[in-house]
């Protein structure tokens, strides 16, 4: 597998610009260029070695080790609101539709999604070989208590807002003058739900495929509240992995989830992610070979690694940031 640093936001690169006296000894630079070349070949060889020992050691497994960043605040798709916590999210979970990079949007959790003629009403029919990690079935009622949930003033999700406004009587049922059956979301039966808008939204099915839209199981969420995401006994998920350990502050591990659906397209064992916010620490980790895929990069290295990093790349992301005074 290889080896690749992303660097996935930069607000600013500086270039610094160096110019050289003419009054210094050609012999003093000479040397000077023998030391710096002596120095760029020491530091090339030990970042081959490094890249080759993580080789080797992957050629025994299935899987890859990265920087996750920090400890995430939460695991869970209904009130997560971070990117940290996303990135375990979209691999542990699964919605109704992904976005593909490569297809736009394809069906995920959903086997058919029907839209009426004024674009309100949304059927959608689950597909039945979808399973829990522990071998139950994902059904519509789970869909409904997890969309519920989400517009609740009690669970106090952060991302209500790209749900609550647009299912019909979404607002009503966060003040509370409303009960849930009076919301726009129904399970017809097992494998059918039914979402009601207060009008059309053309992006709707986009909107499925983000983790505040995926689903979460009554039973586990409720039984723990607020730790069942960080035990992977009570880790009850539906996607490609499942959490197999989690060390607070430090690091969490993922392996497949057997009970996907689709766990023979699945090509990796597991996942490692790692806590380490410090960027010149996690850079070090990436040079040494400890981490494979690193996106909290020092500034001041990112000349070196684009001229001398073959593995690194550039993409941008899209945020929205405010201050609030």
């Amino acid at each position: 597998m290889k080896k690749i640093l992303s660097l996935l936001l930069v607000l600013s690169l500086v270039i610094a610009m160096a110019s050289c006296g003419g009054g210094e000894k050609k012999e003093e630079t000479k040397a000077d260029d023998k030391k710096t070349e002596a120095k760029s070949e020491e530091k090339t060889e030990a970042k081959t070695e490094a890249k080759s020992e993580m080789k080797e050691e992957e050629k025994d497994g299935s899987g890859f080790v990265f920087n996750l960043g920090s400890d995430p605040k939460t695991l869970d798709p209904s009130l997560n609101s971070a990117s940290d916590g996303g990135d375990i999210i979209n691999n542990t979970f699964e919605g109704l539709v992904i976005d593909s990079k490569e297809e736009g949007l394809v069906l995920a959790g959903a086997e058919d999604i029907s839209m009426s003629e004024d674009g309100t009403v949304y059927t959608i029919k689950l597909r039945k070989d979808a399973k829990w990690s522990d071998g139950k079935p994902v059904t519509a009622q789970d869909y409904v208590y997890s969309w519920l949930r989400v517009m609740s003033a009690e669970a106090a999700s952060e991302y209500s807002f790209i749900m609550m406004p647009h299912i019909k009587n979404g607002e009503a049922y966060f003040k509370g003058e409303v009960g849930a059956e009076e919301v726009g979301v129904k399970a017809l039966d097992d494998y059918t739900l039914e979402a009601t808008l207060n009008y059309p939204l053309p992006y709707f099915k986009a909107l499925l495929s983000f983790y505040t839209y995926m689903p979460v199981r009554k039973d586990v969420v409720e039984a723990n509240p607020d730790t069942w995401f960080r035990n992977p006994e009570t880790f009850i998920c539906n996607g490609p992995f499942k959490l197999a350990e989690y060390k607070t502050g430090d690091s969490l591990k993922l392996v497949k989830n057997e009970e996907y659906y689709g766990a023979a397209d699945v090509k990796i064992d597991w996942i490692q992610a790692e806590f380490i916010e410090e960027a010149t620490t996690a850079h070090s980790a990436y040079l040494s070979g400890d981490i494979a895929v690193n996106g909290h990069i020092p500034s001041e290295e990112i000349p070196t690694l684009q001229a001398e990093d073959p593995y690194f790349t550039s993409a941008p992301r899209i945020g929205t940031y405010y201050y609030i005074f």
